[in-house]
């Protein structure tokens, strides 16, 4: 996991081991979610991406006017006509699209989609707003085992308080309070729209901040409808914080 500092946070070596796991867990769902037709997305027939990876930036922007990028990768084969499986990939805290090489490998090769995008960085580090992460103290009380900061550097650190949360309550706010959900749906409705997508084959993955965010895009009607599978978590970071949808 990170370690809180008052500055960027440590690396976390986990993200670069096991990758296999990454695949065994998406191979779950694919194995057990594949319907016998393909539904496919109003981005069939159309003028098709090339095959292979490219950097986009996102249409849609919240109302600060934030820029997101993300990356796309289409398998060797995709041939704009035939409906593929579609995987979003969530980066970690302080992550961004490039996080997932082996995933967006494997897609290419395995033939189907990956899109991995970026989250909201705001004045700090790019990260994803859902299970906790912010609106704290909730219905619960504190969302996280040390809301007064002690185990920042140095004590009583207010965390890592994001301009788009304007003021932060106690130590356990530590990501960005634009809708991270908003912008996984519009994500999905451009990549629908842009590439001939599987709909009936949608899969959700993340690690760290972003398996937490998992979380919420299983629990929001906006997106909780949306996905063939439950999504898969590759590793949850930050042991201090109460799990579950944020609220």
């Amino acid at each position: 996991g990170y370690r809180q500092t008052g500055g960027r946070p440590a690396t976390d070596s986990s993200r670069s081991r096991r990758p296999d796991r990454i695949l065994v867990m998406l191979g779950q769902p694919f194995a057990s979610s594949v319907s016998a037709d393909p539904v496919p997305s109003w981005g069939c027939g159309r003028s098709a991406p090339s095959p292979g990876s490219s950097d986009r930036t996102m249409r849609y922007r919240p109302a600060s006017g934030q820029p997101t990028q993300y990356r796309l990768m289409l398998p060797q084969h995709a041939d704009g006509k035939t409906p593929l499986p579609l995987v979003l990939s969530f980066h970690g805290w302080a992550g961004n699209l490039s996080e997932r090489p082996v995933l967006l490998a494997h897609g290419r090769q395995h033939g189907y989609i990956v899109a991995a995008p970026t989250g909201f960085a705001d004045d700090l580090w790019p990260s994803w707003n859902g299970g906790g992460s912010t609106r704290s103290p909730g219905r619960l009380g504190a969302t996280c085992l040390d809301p007064t900061g002690s185990l920042f550097d140095p004590p009583g650190t207010k965390g890592y308080c994001y301009a788009s949360c304007g003021t932060c309550d106690d130590a356990c706010w530590w990501t960005t309070c634009e809708d991270s959900v908003a912008q996984a749906a519009a994500l999905l409705d451009e990549l629908l729209g842009d590439v001939c997508v599987d709909a009936s084959r949608v899969f959700a993955t993340g690690v760290s901040n972003g398996a937490i965010f998992l979380y919420e895009l299983a629990s929001d009607p906006r997106t909780a409808g949306r996905f063939a599978g439950p999504p898969q978590p590759r590793a949850l970071c930050c042991p201090t914080r109460r799990g579950g949808p944020a609220g």
